[in-house]
């Protein structure tokens, strides 16, 4: 994409992909612009700004809000089709390699979702997003992981704002993994009305987390889901590490703050 804005472009405009990598929620990497409209397949607009220099450009306000409203995870693959006057058609393909259905009533607005079939260019991407879906199984697979650096906390867990504890066990690190939230405490935040938090690691990464609820009763069961593997893989969790789940009172982001102490 040229340093001023580009001119309106066709059906088949520039476009441009990025696989997402962990830290994805902090920013995303784009080429150079000032502000950028991203249609969703929401069917709204959002609008985001752009920062940074010629060689480092990345998207900032704006992102992490669209981020979190369709459920990104570290792995998924985004087609950014350029439709003219800095506005993007955003298309996105979670870890199955298939295009990521929304149900756009969710977002209180018409639907604008363009269903025609993958042009032979989309199919060459899906295609190298397979191959790193795959990739990604296989370091699953071999559990080959680069070892996260220890980080110990040096204040007690009396000085922490509201927390849970966990001891990672066998099926927090399964194939499809869960980790359940105390009942006590979803109640005490009002978690059960959320669909998604956000968990930051302690190196600072933020790694969105999809939140699913069951009811049993007059009792409501939350547990973590999507998302939820790419953190625990990345941190290299093991059966036996303890984790704080901390929330910070004063946050409006729905950020928890997870503490680990490797076993």
């Amino acid at each position: 994409m040229p340093n001023k804005k580009p001119k309106q472009e066709g059906q088949n405009g520039t476009q441009f992909f990025k696989i997402l990598l962990p830290g994805f929620l902090d920013r995303l990497k784009v080429e150079k612009a000032d502000t950028a409209v991203l249609r969703s397949p929401l069917g709204k607009s959002w609008h985001v700004k752009v920062h940074g220099n010629f060689k480092d450009m990345y998207f900032g306000e704006g992102w992490q809000d669209f981020a979190v409203a369709h459920d990104l995870s570290v792995g998924f693959l985004l087609v950014f089709k350029y439709k003219g006057n800095m506005e993007f058609k955003v298309t996105i393909f979670d870890l199955s390699a298939c295009e990521k259905e929304y149900n756009p009533f969710h977002a209180n607005c018409s639907s604008d979702i363009d269903r025609r079939p993958i042009s032979g260019s989309s199919e060459q991407l899906v295609a190298e997003h397979k191959k790193f879906i795959a990739y990604l199984n296989r370091q699953v697979a071999i559990r080959d992981f680069k070892p996260v650096k220890k980080v110990y906390e040096t204040r007690s867990c009396c000085s922490l704002g509201p927390h849970f504890k966990a001891i990672i066990k066998h099926y927090n690190l399964k194939l499809k993994p869960y980790m359940n939230v105390p009942t006590i405490f979803q109640a005490s935040y009002s978690l059960s009305s959320k669909r998604q938090v956000i968990l930051r690691d302690p190196q600072w990464q933020l790694w969105p987390v999809r939140l699913y609820h069951r009811r049993r009763n007059t009792m409501v069961q939350t547990h973590f889901g999507s998302g939820w593997r790419e953190f625990h893989m990345y941190n290299n969790l093991k059966e036996g590490d303890t984790c704080i789940f901390e929330i910070i009172p004063e946050d409006q982001n729905d950020i928890m703050h997870v503490h680990i102490f490797r076993k």
